[in-house]
């Protein structure tokens, strides 16, 4: 595995997805990546695990450790207007410890909010 993880991406078809549950039972990560209706995204880079780390935290109560994301990308916060706006507002909320949520009422925009975190965090 490099850095940034390995993703998995099955077939689009829900139906044929769904069939697959009952073939793959019992199956490694490794040999399930073997079958033909999964593919393996090799070119991932730093920029899409952060959008993917950023968005998916966003949308749990936990949010995402700033801290550990720019320990292991040696990036820094520099918030884009939008997201200093929301730091204040206490849309986004930002501990003392390196935790960034999002309020829930704003989850539904978690896309948006996700974006412009992503866009905030750049090189040293």
């Amino acid at each position: 595995l490099d850095a940034w993880g390995r993703r998995w991406k099955q077939d689009d078809s829900w139906r044929k997805f769904a069939a697959l549950e009952d073939a793959s039972l019992g199956l490694s990560l490794d040999r399930l990546t073997d079958l033909p209706e999964y593919t393996v995204e090799n070119d991932r880079d730093c920029d899409a695990w952060v959008l993917e780390t950023v968005s998916s935290g966003l949308r749990s109560l936990r949010g995402i450790n700033l801290n550990a994301l720019c320990s292991k990308t040696g990036y820094i916060l520099q918030p884009r207007p939008a997201v200093a706006s929301a730091l204040t507002s206490g849309l986004l909320q930002l501990s003392t410890e390196g935790q960034l949520t999002l309020a829930e009422a704003e989850w539904y925009r978690e896309t948006r909010w996700a974006l412009e975190v992503s866009l905030s965090l750049g090189a040293r």
